[in-house]
């Protein structure tokens, strides 16, 4: 059941993306498209490469000052989540990659999430 309607979400999303990408193509042309996505793929696989490696320091030094390290975790894989969405093409997965690399909307995403996910087994 989830499964089936997730499949169904990611298939509406990748067909609006597609259409998106169709539009701008007729209208930007050919060149502007492919220069964009390959520069979102760029700025992405450049911002995992910096955030795998500033998360594994991070957690390394949270670890010595031992400290708690679960919340900041999900937060740091919500940015590794957005460097993906930059590495795929499409405007959508850019779109959703760029507004999670801002710190105040995960804080935000997080937060929506935890509540939603304590009232669930509560």
């Amino acid at each position: 059941m989830i499964l089936g309607f997730a499949v169904s979400v990611v298939s509406i999303l990748t067909a609006i993306d597609l259409f998106l990408m169709t539009l701008a193509s007729s209208q930007a042309g050919i060149l502007i498209l492919i220069i964009s996505q390959l520069l979102s793929g760029i700025l992405g696989c450049v911002l995992l490469k910096r955030a795998d490696i500033y998360l594994l320091f991070y957690i390394a030094n949270r670890q010595n000052q031992q400290l708690p390290v679960i919340k900041e975790l999900w937060e740091e894989a919500l940015g590794i989540f957005a460097c993906l969405l930059l590495c795929i093409p499409g405007y959508l997965s850019d779109l959703l990659g760029i507004f999670l690399l801002l710190s105040p909307v995960r804080k935000q995403f997080l937060q929506a999430f935890s509540s939603r996910f304590s009232r669930k087994f509560k």
